[in-house]
This record gives structure tokens, sequence and C-alpha cells, in this order.
């Protein structure tokens, strides 16, 4: 815990945080379970490596999830973390073992939680891509045994859902399909322009407007006619 301490101290300065911040193990953190003012965060890829304590046998996982509990109070900081366990395939009543870490793994881990503290504590803009990623080394083979990990038994780890072999096998069917798809909601997104019914040709020529005026204005002189001859006939 020591070296995780050291390189916490170090990250903190680098990032001119005059505040004192302390980082300490806690083995009874809980996801989501989170005392008032206290954030969160979760790494859920890691690189980590296992000895088992019975039968000796080594693996490496890349699913070592790490637990960041974190309060900022009266000037200074506190952060709890946990890092779930795994155990022992060969054994039969295997024990829960504790991750080692290589250096680089614990520079990247303990940047992204710095990032996350400024992001929660001091209102420092942080994007997902100035996050680092923590799978550092090489690939590590085999399935991921959710029987034998502790965040998978606390419902911590979160599975992605894998990419079909016929997509990776058919990307420009996969791309004409996706086109497909896609093409029907840009027409629904595009702006139609109000449709304008128009007249025939006959009507429009026609200038109804023009004769109305027309046949109204000689109604009024036939009516001043009538009037007229009227009252001379009279007199």
């Amino acid at each position: 815990m020591r070296t995780w301490q050291d390189i916490f101290a170090e990250k903190i300065a680098d990032m001119h945080l005059t505040e004192p911040w302390m980082l300490q193990e806690d083995d009874t953190l809980q996801v989501n379970v989170l005392k008032p003012g206290w954030k969160e965060f979760v790494q859920r890829s890691a690189l980590g490596r296992f000895r088992c304590s019975q039968c000796f046998q080594e693996w490496s996982s890349v699913k070592v999830h790490i637990l960041f509990h974190m309060c900022r109070c009266q000037g200074w900081g506190m952060v709890c973390m946990r890092a779930f366990r795994q155990a022992c395939r060969r054994c039969p009543n295997p024990r829960m073992e504790k991750a080692e870490f290589s250096q680089e793994t614990m520079e990247r881990l303990l940047h992204n939680l710095v990032l996350k503290i400024l992001q929660y504590f001091y209102h420092v803009p942080v994007q997902p891509s100035d996050l680092l990623e923590v799978v550092v080394g090489a690939p590590v083979a085999g399935p991921h045994n959710s029987a034998r990990c502790e965040g998978c038994q606390l419902g911590v780890c979160s599975k992605s859902r894998p990419t079909p072999a016929s997509d990776a096998r058919k990307p420009l069917i996969g791309a004409d399909k996706a086109r497909a798809h896609r093409t029907p909601k840009y027409q629904r997104m595009r702006p139609y322009a109000t449709p304008t019914h128009h007249r025939s040709p006959s009507n429009r020529s026609f200038p109804w407007k023009s004769c109305c005026c027309i046949g109204i204005s000689l109604l009024c002189v036939l009516a001043v006619l009538l009037f007229i001859l009227l009252y001379f006939t009279k007199n």
C-alpha cells in the first residue's frame, strides 16, 4: 500500500493541489453504497497478477476491478480504495487472493483517480478521452471466471456484449445494412417544404377579382342613372 500512497501523492502534487489528500485501503467498500458527501469511481478493467497461497499457481487477469470512494471536507481529502480479489481455479476450496499490479498500471490508475477528484470536487471539466487505459501488458488468454471473481459475486463486473463473428467476417455486408437502416431515419429528420397545391392553368389565367370590381362599378353607375331618370320623369 505504501507504493500506492507514494504515487498518489506525486499525482496530487503534479496537479498543483495545495490541499492534502490521503489514500488508504478499505476492503469493506461496496459499489453504490456511499456516505453523504462521498463520490465513487470504479475502474473496471485493469491488468493484475495473482498467486494462489495454497498451490502457488499464478495467473493474470484484465478483469481486475478497483473501487474508489472519495470525500473532501474542511480543506483536506480522503480516498478509500478496494481492489477486488480472485480465487484459484485449480484448488477445490480456494482463498480469495489479492492482485499485484505493475508500476505502470498503478500510475495509470491513480492518474485517472486524480482526474476524478478534480472533476468531482474542483469542478474541472474532464472528458472520457482524458482517462488512460489501464490494461498494460500482453493480452491474457482464456475467458473470465466469474465464479472465482469477487467483483462478479458482488455485482461490480460489467460484461460488454461480444461482437458476432459473422459481422467480423462480413464488414461490407454489415456496413451496407447499417446504411440501409440509417437512410429512413435521416430522411425523417430532413426538413420538408410545405406542399403547394397549384391551380390549373385555366383558373390561374382568368382575372376573377378584376371582373368582380368592374361588375360592381357598372351596377353602381346603372343605379345612379335609374335614380336620375326616375327623378326627371316625376318632374
